[in-house]
């Protein structure tokens, strides 16, 4: 069989094939945003720990520790999601999204615990 100059089978393309490859082009998008909130959380972290250092409290030092380790959330809660999964041999790059995912829900948090209030 010819077709404009080629021979072989026509093959089809079915949707679940499509879908499984369009994660691998969101990955990157979803790890870059998760970053990015993660990075703006931990500014905002960084300012509030300052400020907390500035003004003399009750626990100061305590309230101090928690905002300087509160970014370490996310990246501990995605990689313990990651290694469950990859301990039971189940890694996969929907795994790595929903990794993506955690970070980013996790970087929201914490952005919105550490914004400056008035």
């Amino acid at each position: 069989m010819q077709l404009n100059g080629y021979s072989g089978v026509i093959s089809r393309v079915s949707i679940s094939s499509v879908r499984g490859d369009l994660a691998v082009g969101r990955l990157p998008r979803w790890w870059t945003t998760a970053l990015f909130f993660w990075l703006w959380g931990l500014m905002f972290s960084e300012i509030a720990a300052e400020g907390i250092a500035k003004t003399p409290q009750s626990g100061q030092a305590t309230w101090g520790l928690i905002f300087r380790f509160l970014p370490l959330g996310p990246i501990l809660l995605a990689l313990t999601y990651a290694t469950f999964h990859a301990a039971r041999g189940l890694w996969t790059r929907r795994v790595a999204l929903r990794c993506a995912w955690i970070a980013l829900g996790a970087g929201i948090i914490v952005i919105a615990v550490t914004t400056p209030k008035p």
